[in-house]
């Protein structure tokens, strides 16, 4: 995947929400606990909780009570997933952290006028509405949750969505993520991915390197810096090669999200 990436500017930056941009450990804890000591089950810290982050909130739930030695029917995960979402709606919208510099660098992306993407397992409303708490949801030209359509990662549907959406190609996007899910995403859309890593968060066992690596996530501005530097002699590539890959992205989206695609104004 390397070189041929590298020789394409940088013009989007396509991000996973939890344990990427948000601290969210904390509230997913404080909102699954509620239902677990209804029931009388041990509870969890935000370090343990981690672990389970990521898949939906469905996989969250089976495998949290799984973890407790409680094994749920499909009926009881969908209803305990309803009253779990009720509560972590409230907490996640009442307390919001983002890890240090995430704010700063969204900011800093959209003034240097890359278009802007989420690509989240979190319910899109919920997703919505953090990002408007802190004024940053005008900045993002796609916003894709998990039930909005497309499946879950770390099927490439819904990342194709964001790309279709922010009108960009895979070699000119980057997608910023922090897990095997986002990894495994990014791989089967062919688009480079850049990996953070936050104290506190599970190091991912995934098969596939990302093309970067973050220490913390203000690294990343200087890698699309560098990268559209390199890039620079290449800009004038046929705009009909780029159309045409776009092209066969939303034919994908099709097929892995069996709905018609409508055409993106």
């Amino acid at each position: 995947m390397t070189a041929p990436f590298r020789r394409c500017p940088i013009e989007a930056v396509i991000f996973d929400l939890d344990g990427t941009l948000l601290d969210s450990a904390a509230q997913i804890a404080a909102a699954i606990n509620v239902l677990f000591r209804a029931r009388g089950l041990e509870t969890f810290d935000e370090v343990e909780i981690a672990q389970f982050i990521g898949w939906g909130s469905r996989h969250l739930i089976e495998l949290a009570f799984a973890s407790r030695g409680s094994i749920l029917s499909d009926k009881q995960i969908v209803a305990q997933e309803k009253l779990y979402l009720v509560n972590y709606a409230s907490i996640a919208e009442r307390d919001i952290v983002f890890f240090p510099g995430a704010i700063n660098l969204i900011r800093t992306m959209a003034e240097r006028e890359l278009r802007l993407g989420i690509c989240t397992n979190k319910p899109e409303r919920i997703a919505r509405t953090i990002l408007q708490k802190v004024e940053l949801l005008p900045m993002f030209g796609a916003i894709i949750g998990g039930d909005s359509g497309f499946g879950l990662k770390p099927s490439p549907a819904p990342l194709y969505a964001a790309l279709q959406r922010v009108k960009a190609t895979s070699p000119q996007t980057v997608f910023v993520g922090d897990s095997a899910i986002d990894n495994e995403a990014a791989f089967a859309a062919e688009v480079p991915f850049a990996r953070v890593r936050h104290p506190g968060y599970p190091t991912p066992i995934t098969p596939f390197e990302p093309e970067y690596k973050l220490g913390e996530l203000s690294e990343l501005a200087a890698i699309v810096d560098r990268r559209n530097k390199v890039a620079a002699p290449w800009l004038s590539l046929s705009s009909l090669m780029w159309t045409e890959r776009l092209r066969r992205q939303r034919k994908r989206i099709a097929c892995l999200s069996m709905q018609p695609l409508q055409t993106p104004v």
